[in-house]
């Protein structure tokens, strides 16, 4: 197994995505696992991409941007960037480093997920949570 596949098995607990996952799922899944820093004010995901990484902030805060306006800020141990590969379409933000970022980027299987939906439906209602969150949130401001 992938040495940086194991890290990410092994803080689990600490990615919401991942919650509940059986660590042979992650390992099926998981792929092009990368550790990358940012310094402040480097973009992270640029709107209108087509980039199909997922992110989890390690440590540092990055800021949500939609057309220029900040509508979020990103905190240690969020995810960011999952929804884009999962649903097939262009970035919907731009997120840049507020301050010195570590983050963990990899790649889904997605091809994998679409069709053995039903073993990763753990999976799938850790990606609606999230998104259930970050609506609440902007439902806040």
């Amino acid at each position: 197994m992938d040495e940086n596949i194991k890290k990410i098995i092994k803080a689990k607990d600490h990615i919401s995505i991942f919650k509940n996952m059986e660590d042979r799922d992650i390992e099926r899944i998981v792929q092009n696992v990368n550790f990358i820093q940012y310094e402040p004010d480097e973009v992270i995901i640029k709107e209108g991409d087509n980039s199909k990484e997922i992110f989890l902030l390690v440590s540092g805060i990055c800021e949500v941007l939609y057309h220029g306006k900040v509508v979020a800020t990103i905190h240690e141990n969020e995810p960011f960037g999952e929804f884009a590969p999962i649903t097939h379409q262009k970035r919907k933000a731009t997120i840049i480093a507020k301050t010195d970022v570590k983050v963990i980027s990899f790649r889904l299987n997605i091809s994998l997920l679409e069709n053995t939906l039903q073993g990763f439906s753990i999976l799938y209602k850790n990606f609606s949570d999230e998104l259930i969150k970050k609506l609440e949130a902007s439902n806040k401001r």
